[in-house]
């Protein structure tokens, strides 16, 4: 059971393939509604719809690095 971020990108697509194709369990946290949940592979686009019991075994992280330096409250040097 696999969560992944950035898993509607270029390489988040064939990483979730491979991950399919090996019977994993797929967890994709998106932004966008617009995917459609097929065999091991579901979409969500909001945390909190994971039941609080569910267990990963490994998370992946392909999402975009935001540049908080422009956020006050989060002061970060260049």
């Amino acid at each position: 059971n696999i969560l992944v971020t950035g898993g509607t990108g270029f390489i988040g697509t064939a990483l979730v393939q491979c991950l399919l194709a090996r019977g994993d369990t797929v967890t994709v946290y998106t932004r966008s509604a617009a995917h459609r949940a097929e065999g091991g592979l579901r979409y969500v686009t909001n945390l909190d719809a994971i039941p609080a019991d569910t267990a990963f075994d490994a998370f992946i992280n392909l999402g975009p690095i935001v540049d908080l330096r422009g956020d006050p409250d989060l002061s970060i040097e260049a």
